[in-house]
């Protein structure tokens, strides 16, 4: 979050810009005027406890009529002023990150604060107010990032801090940044979902979902939803009805409040009964982004007011269901579905808009429920030979990225690193989930592997070492020096089961990638399937 901090602006301008009710209520000046904390005890008294705090703090709204159940404190135990987030000696029109412990430790809940509650709710954005000793700054947050106000000593201007409570209870839910497309559901509309998860689960004749239980959260805080999602129109549906769909928890909800915020979700259509996939997620406005090819959320407005931070917009794409690559039933299955993910690869290379897709792993390549692989998650992709301001980062999942990209952090992502992260999601897959010898548990250590080195005057992270070597010999192989996160294995691990070579013709363009699955029987090698695909 270091880089998400946005101010500090002006209290009054915080106020006017985002807190002006809708309803057009006029503030009421006698009341708020009469508002004052003299009775809240100062933070540098003997004795003083967080409750001695809080429950002045309340009565002084509670005691005008001005403080609604709208609102809600909570104990975050960060009242005492050397928790402050931010630098507060120097320039106050600015907001410099604090460089105590203690302080980004503020920061870091601040945001876990923001992250629970736009993870269970279904927000465009949020409003937030930190309360800090003597003083009080009041937060926007969105995708893009989080805008701060000064520092209000809320003791020597008590105005402005009973003003943007009273502001807060005026403003209606878009102005509170819920989103019109989602409502509480009804109870027919949680049994639908129910019904329809259990039906599904009890069904000798359909493939089972592992994670099928996590769409009820039975044990969680996660309300059920109604969601209103407009198709794309097209030419034979230029204007398309919304659809409703029911969901509850997301399968994994984001840990941050900025950014793209994926959250998936097993959800039943409300007409057709049919469990879905549906994906919530915010890209960035980028016009060398493919347009979505599934459905969109129904109303976008501009959101994101952080600046010259990277603006987000909202997006909702639903799906058939699909299961994880760990559903696979054999080792057929799951290179059969690697395969899929190789020719949907080369298919929108070859379409007549060239698309990379950037992001293969495992949870970005499916099953269907007839076992076909579906290359899942596009909204890393970009269109080539499209201009675009190129990405501060590499995009992907580390432990699937090519040792090209490893080694080169600067290196441009093309389509030989897709067909080679195919390679180590089959591998990775085979390694935890299909029956092998003991000592393949030596071979994740390579997924991991990074080294710290200097490109441009920044350390940034590099690796790939351990792949190429594997590569080289898989049957010699061994996990080389550099830093490592251990994995646990999911099932008992062992021999190498996959292999691939690649090797590059006269012209730059031209590959053949060829891919065995091997199984051991008895202490024999046997092929089970081999796949090449020239490029």
């Amino acid at each position: 979050m270091t880089d998400f901090w946005v101010g500090a602006i002006s209290a009054r301008l915080f106020l006017t810009d985002f807190m002006t009710p809708a309803n057009g209520a006029a503030a009421p000046d006698d009341v708020l005027n009469a508002v004052t904390f003299e009775n809240v005890p100062q933070e540098s008294e003997a004795g003083v406890t967080k409750r001695d705090l809080y429950e002045p703090l309340v009565e002084a709204f509670n005691g005008q009529g001005i403080f609604s159940d709208r609102i809600q404190f909570f104990d975050t135990k960060k009242l005492n002023k050397q928790y402050e987030a931010f630098i507060t000696n120097l320039d106050p029109t600015k907001l410099l990150s604090h460089d105590s412990a203690v302080s980004r430790e503020t920061q870091g809940q601040l945001a876990s604060y923001a992250a629970a509650q736009l993870a269970r709710q279904h927000h465009l954005f949020l409003l937030s107010l930190f309360i800090c000793g003597d003083y009080a700054r009041f937060m926007r947050w969105d995708r893009s990032g989080v805008i701060v106000t000064e520092r209000v000593n809320y003791r020597e201007q008590p105005r402005l801090l009973a003003e943007f409570l009273w502001r807060f209870d005026q403003l209606d839910d878009d102005q509170l940044g819920f989103d019109p497309t989602a409502r509480p559901a009804t109870e027919d509309e949680k049994k639908l979902l129910r019904d329809a998860v259990t039906e599904h689960q009890n069904d000798e004749t359909k493939r089972k979902h592992p994670d099928l239980h996590k769409a009820l959260d039975e044990a969680g805080d996660y309300p059920f939803y109604s969601i209103s999602v407009i198709p794309t129109a097209s030419e034979s549906d230029p204007t398309p009805i919304a659809r409703r769909y029911i969901v509850k928890a997301p399968i994994h909800p984001p840990d941050s409040p900025v950014g793209r915020a994926t959250r998936a979700y097993y959800g039943v259509d409300a007409d057709t009964k049919e469990l879905v996939c549906l994906k919530d997620y915010w890209r960035p406005i980028d016009n060398a982004l493919p347009s979505d090819r599934w459905l969109e959320v129904a109303k976008y407005r501009s959101l994101c007011r952080t600046g010259n931070l990277r603006a987000y917009r909202r997006h909702w794409s639903v799906k058939e269901l699909l299961y994880p690559l760990t559903s696979a039933v054999n080792s057929k299955e799951l290179v059969t579905a690697i395969h899929n993910a190789l020719e949907c690869l080369i298919a929108a290379k070859e379409a007549d808009v060239t698309v990379l897709h950037r992001d293969v792993s495992p949870g970005n390549v499916m099953l269907n429920k007839y076992g076909q692989g579906v290359l899942n998650d596009w909204d890393h992709a970009i269109m080539l030979n499209v201009v675009r301001v190129s990405a501060s980062r590499r995009t992907g999942t580390w432990q699937f990225m090519s040792i090209a990209l490893g080694r080169n952090p600067l290196k441009i992502h093309d389509i030989l690193d897709d067909v080679e992260s195919c390679f180590w999601v089959l591998l990775y897959q085979a390694i935890h989930h299909m029956p092998c010898p003991n000592d393949s548990g030596k071979h994740l250590k390579m997924f991991n592997e990074f080294d710290l080195n200097p490109v441009g005057g920044v350390l940034l992270e590099t690796g790939g070492k351990g792949k190429r070597s594997y590569l080289s010999d898989p049957f010699d192989y061994h996990p080389t020096s550099s830093t490592t996160t251990n994995i646990s294995p999911n099932r008992r691990l062992a021999q190498p089961m996959s292999s691939a070579t690649q090797r590059r013709r006269t012209h730059p363009r031209s590959l053949t990638y060829s891919v065995t699955l091997w199984d051991w029987r008895d202490g024999q090698r046997e092929t089970l399937s081999q796949i090449s695909i020239r490029l």
